[in-house]
């Protein structure tokens, strides 16, 4: 698949801007080997449920009510920051920020 077709297709299921889904994708290439996995299965009709440290994509999409692919830039967000697990379940990821349970 071509990069401009890929680049629509983020901005399409992320419903951000395509300058945005630009960023979104040249980040792909920092991710972990298995988000990459999960990104070409995306591409190929897949949807497999990976997960790290007890959180999976599946979680994700619930928890945020997001795509699948959103899920997994927001899995790849986990994965560089550890840390955040600690807090989880007490907040959801929203494209540029974050929102606790009350707000």
């Amino acid at each position: 698949m071509d990069k401009e077709k890929t680049i629509d297709i983020i901005a399409k299921d992320m419903s951000i801007s395509k300058e945005d889904a630009q960023r979104m994708y040249e980040n792909i290439g920092s991710f972990s080997d298995i988000l990459k996995k999960a990104v070409v299965g995306y591409f190929n009709g897949e949807r497999k449920n990976y997960s790290y440290k007890g959180v999976s994509i599946k979680d994700i999409m619930e928890k945020e009510n997001a795509s699948y692919l959103n899920a997994i830039f927001s899995m790849d967000l986990l994965m560089k920051n550890p840390e955040i697990l600690q807090f989880y379940d007490k907040f959801t990821f929203k494209k540029d920020r974050v929102i606790g349970k009350n707000d």
